[in-house]
């Protein structure tokens, strides 16, 4: 894998592109995993939880540079991975 851009929707909602950071958070868009590289992954979700579960995961299985971010952090992100 080279390249992943995978955007979640609840079922029945309707697709929306997005670019940007506020873009995700206006959009029904639930979760969105970027890869690049086959290292560089990033992963959003609306839901707290989710985002608690992920990142201790991670670091319960020693992945390296894992780094929880802020909303402020992400502003004006773009949300492709290339």
């Amino acid at each position: 894998m080279i390249f992943a851009d995978i955007k979640a929707y609840p079922i029945g909602n309707e697709r929306a592109e997005i670019k940007t950071f506020e873009d995700f958070l206006e959009s029904s868009c639930e979760m969105v995993f970027m890869c690049t590289d086959s290292i560089f992954i990033e992963f959003y979700s609306k839901d707290r939880k989710v985002l608690d579960k992920v990142y201790n995961n991670c670091i319960g299985n020693d992945f390296e540079k894992v780094v929880y971010k802020t909303a402020a952090d992400v502003s004006g992100r773009g949300f492709i991975a290339w």
